[in-house]
């Protein structure tokens, strides 16, 4: 079963277009199918993903051998249904529930860890100390530091699945973080609102860095994703520190990289993405804690 962290990058997926409140679209397309690749530079394991947007809604689901997870989000309600295929169950939530439900467990962790941590001998405890500051993860019993975030704006552009995509390269504390190329072009404000998609993704953002344990976020941080978010839909991503890759102490942490490599416009039947009618089908609905049980170590 996934880990919490996978989990956790997956929802952002259909939560990305949301904000707190529903959306209501101006115009509606006949659907558009994405494939998006996930993976760690140097590895041959890369996760495949497809989303599907039509309607108000988003449906996403792994497209790997006994992979059983889907899960669709209907901004229309402002409902996250998340479904296990193998076992027949499903969970309905709101992305308040499900960030509350998400704080929560970051929280246990923390606890749990910093207990841990003040029983290590002094030397393990210096170690762990040093590594968690080179990898920007604030130390039990320190103030996280405020980044110092910067944001460049370059001229560079790169077709990823057939359209144009323009460059955005992040730099934290001088150091070259994430790499962003964005499209306007695919035709997504058709199908989701890109304004609430970059509000959401923000959010986002601070939650993955809060579960993560890095540094805190600031201001400027927040407003520099809102603008490189708001250019357009993310096609590819590279993360020069993911803090949730581990690797030897005396080598740089490896690229992740997330890229879209497929996108299909129609043909997205209403039935694809329908939730309605699980019980019917035989699904049983169960808390949103009891589905991610399994998920998430100690729950």
């Amino acid at each position: 079963m996934r880990s919490a962290l996978s989990i956790l990058t997956k929802i952002s997926l259909i939560l990305l277009v949301a904000n707190f409140t529903y959306i209501t679209l101006s115009s509606a397309g006949d659907g558009i199918r994405i494939k998006q690749v996930r993976y760690i530079e140097g590895s041959d394991d890369k996760e495949l993903t497809e989303i599907v947007m039509k309607n108000n809604k988003m449906m996403i689901r792994e497209l790997e051998p006994n992979s059983n997870f889907k899960a669709v989000f209907d901004l229309n309600t402002g409902k996250l249904t998340q479904i296990n295929m193998k076992t027949k169950e499903y969970s309905v939530a709101t992305p308040e529930d499900y960030f509350k439900f998400i704080q929560q467990i970051t929280q246990k962790f923390k606890e749990e860890f910093e207990k841990q941590f003040a029983d290590y001998p002094e030397e393990q405890r210096k170690q762990i100390e040093d590594s968690m500051r080179k990898r920007g993860i604030a130390i039990p019993g320190e103030k996280p530091k405020p980044k110092q975030v910067k944001l460049e704006e370059t001229n560079n552009t790169e077709k990823i699945a057939d359209y144009k995509s323009k460059e955005f390269k992040i730099f934290v504390n001088d150091k070259l973080e994430e790499i962003i190329f964005t499209s306007n072009e695919v035709g997504f404000d058709k199908e989701i609102d890109l304004e609430k998609m970059s509000n959401y993704m923000t959010e986002m953002k601070k939650l993955s860095e809060s579960f993560e344990g890095s540094n805190a976020i600031t201001d400027n941080e927040i407003q520099i994703y809102k603008k490189v978010y708001e250019s357009g839909f993310p096609m590819k991503t590279i993360d020069y520190s993911n803090p949730a890759v581990k690797t030897d102490k005396n080598k740089k942490p490896p690229k992740v990289i997330e890229v879209v490599v497929e996108v299909t416009k129609g043909g997205v039947s209403d039935e694809e993405i329908e939730t309605g009618n699980l019980k019917n089908n035989g699904f049983k609905e169960i808390q949103l804690a009891d589905f991610l049980k399994a998920s998430i170590p100690g729950q």
